[in-house]
């Protein structure tokens, strides 16, 4: 739920704390501020009612975002070209080559291991868990295609 943790902060709460928030800002008579704040707890409800709805609206765009995901993987696999589905499974295998040869061969025959970026850690970590996340789904689904 990154999307709903992002709103959540960018908001700073639910619906009902954002508008305390803002309306505190102003400099209200307590008569007021007491009004509002009894308004605000009569309408309670409406407004779990509309935070529940926001969830939901985030969840389900989150749910046809990895959906969508899912299935560009699917097709392709099920493409008739060889290399498009063995482009990920590629880049994976010269990735912990490079590795490999960088961080246990090297240092075993005296040479320098070369610095990488952290970027490039950050982008094949990405591409290994994602990979391996979406494998692992598909076998366990039983989905066509996952042996």
């Amino acid at each position: 739920m990154p999307i709903q943790d992002f709103l959540l902060k960018i908001l700073g709460g639910d619906i009902g704390d954002v508008f305390s928030k803002v309306v505190g800002t102003f400099k209200l008579s307590p008569e007021k501020a007491a009004e509002l704040q009894s308004l605000r707890e009569q309408h309670a409800a409406d407004i779990a009612k509309i935070q529940m709805q926001m969830e939901m609206q985030a969840q389900d765009a989150v749910t046809r975002e990895v959906e969508a995901a899912a299935q560009t993987i699917r097709a392709e696999a099920t493409n008739g070209d060889k290399f498009t589905s063995r482009a990920r499974p590629t880049f994976l295998y010269v990735g912990n080559t490079i590795i490999l040869c960088n961080y246990l061969i090297f240092p075993l025959i005296g040479r320098q291991p070369v610095n990488f970026p952290e970027p490039l850690f950050w982008l094949f970590g990405s591409v290994m868990l994602g990979y391996v996340g979406a494998r692992s789904w598909e076998k366990i689904s039983g989905m066509k295609g996952a042996d």
